[in-house]
This record gives structure tokens, C-alpha cells and sequence, in this order.
């Protein structure tokens, strides 16, 4: 479970990214071992749902 200082390091980083994707006509974000991420972070996919979802 994502405790608030990574949730927040990590919502930080999409919404970046997400700019970024705009100023620069797109962008391909891969994340490698994306798997070992959620087994760690079983949240993470909920945020990057929600990130999607808003921006």
C-alpha cells in the first residue's frame, strides 16, 4: 500500500509527465516490470487510473 509521501511523490510524477505529453505531442511512457511495481505498490494502478482519468 502507497503511504502518503509516495502517493503523493508518484501523483507528482504523472502529472509531470502528463504535461509534458501535452507540450510535446505525446509521449510513450513504458514501465518495465510494471508487474514488481504493483506486487509493491498494490495502489499504484488505482492512481494511474485516476491520474488517467482526470488529466
Amino acid at each position: 500500500m502507497l503511504d502518503d509521501d509516495t502517493m503523493r511523490a508518484w501523483s507528482i510524477l504523472l502529472r509531470y509527465l502528463a504535461v509534458v505529453a501535452n507540450d510535446e505531442h505525446g509521449l510513450i511512457l513504458a514501465l518495465a516490470e510494471f508487474q514488481y511495481l504493483v506486487q509493491s505498490e498494490t495502489d499504484f494502478p488505482s492512481l494511474l487510473q485516476k491520474l488517467w482519468n482526470t488529466d
